[in-house]
């Protein structure tokens, strides 16, 4: 097997580099079939929006580029770090960097042999050709990064209660940690406005500039809320802060804690990812990606889950925390 990092390099750089590699190859034996300028734009009655064939190439390419690189960047950072990269998170990513040079080839095939672009082909060929080739690029980078590449350090789950830093009697500590999910954050920034894309080329009213615009900007300030998560833990208790601002903000006093351990938990386990709240249980979590989580067990039956890199040192020093405690409580 390969090495982790080569392996997600290839299946996040390679696969979208060879597609862009793929659309321009095609560009150019197309070019003597192709017209100057070329159908981009497909509403209900078929095609009603073109783009010069250079300006169009050029424009896709460089987006393909920017987002494989930017992408491929985040999720070797993503290790380096000792993060957790699983199948989910190659996927979007490849999906998102292929999808330029999809839209390329499609735009292409359907103007083959057309005398301009009002005669190309309608959308049906366009979706076809587009999901076609993002699809199996999507496809064979999930294959190339095999089975999901674990965080550095960790840990099989541990009980509540059982595990200790080995603070003693007098001593003071505190923790500081948390984890960064970069994938997520560029999904939250880059999504919408290709969602907005899809949507503008299948129907008859382009949005325009603005609608851009203000998609971009709720996906950045997305971005900034969701996808990082800070932890403090000492001798009060457990601070837990979301995104770049800190919101929300949530406190657990050590008096109301019982134990803490760690455990697995999957990002589309108790509600997905953000903050989740089980009514069924009371159960809440903090969670912004899958992987190793610290599991807070309160007094009153309920767990709170936080996706935290290295769980194991916060849930041994609340629990040592607790036991220093526990002859005042008593």
């Amino acid at each position: 097997m390969r090495p982790p990092r080569p392996r997600v390099a290839l299946a996040a750089f390679g696969v979208p580099a060879l597609l862009a590699v793929l659309a321009f190859v095609l560009r150019t034996a197309w070019e003597p079939r192709l017209p100057e300028v070329i159908a981009t734009h497909w509403g209900t009655d078929g095609v009603d929006g073109s783009t010069g064939l250079t300006a169009f190439t050029v424009g896709t390419l460089v987006a393909a580029g920017v987002l494989t690189s930017a992408g491929t960047a985040s999720l070797l950072v993503l290790l380096r770090r000792g993060g957790e990269v699983r199948r989910g998170t190659v996927l979007l990513h490849a999906l998102l960097a292929s999808l330029p040079s999809g839209m390329l080839i499609s735009s292409m095939a359907a103007s083959l042999d057309a005398e301009s672009w009002r005669q190309a082909a309608g959308p049906g060929v366009v979706l076809l050709v587009l999901l076609g080739t993002t699809g199996v690029a999507t496809g064979v980078a999930v294959l190339l990064a095999g089975r999901r590449v674990p965080a550095r350090g960790h840990a099989e789950p541990a009980g509540p209660g059982e595990a200790s830093v080995g603070l003693k009697p007098g001593q003071r500590a505190s923790w500081v940690g948390g984890t960064t999910n970069t994938p997520l954050a560029g999904v939250c920034a880059f999504l919408p406005v290709l969602s907005v894309g899809v949507i503008d080329v299948l129907t008859d009213g382009p949005l325009g500039w603005t609608g851009y615009a203000v998609t971009a900007g709720a996906g950045v300030l997305t971005a900034l809320m969701v996808p990082s998560l800070r932890a403090v833990v000492d001798s009060s208790g457990i601070t837990i802060r979301m995104g770049l601002v800190g919101l929300p903000r949530t406190h657990l006093a050590l008096s109301d804690i019982a134990s803490a351990g760690t455990d697995t938990v999957r990002a589309t386990s108790l509600g997905g990812l953000g903050v989740r709240y089980d009514p069924t249980t009371g159960d809440v979590a903090y969670k912004i990606r899958g992987g190793s989580a610290l599991v807070v067990s309160l007094r009153d039956g309920r767990r709170v889950f936080v996706t935290v890199d290295g769980p194991e040192q916060a849930a041994g020093l609340l629990n040592d925390l607790i036991r220093q405690a526990s002859p005042a409580r008593e």
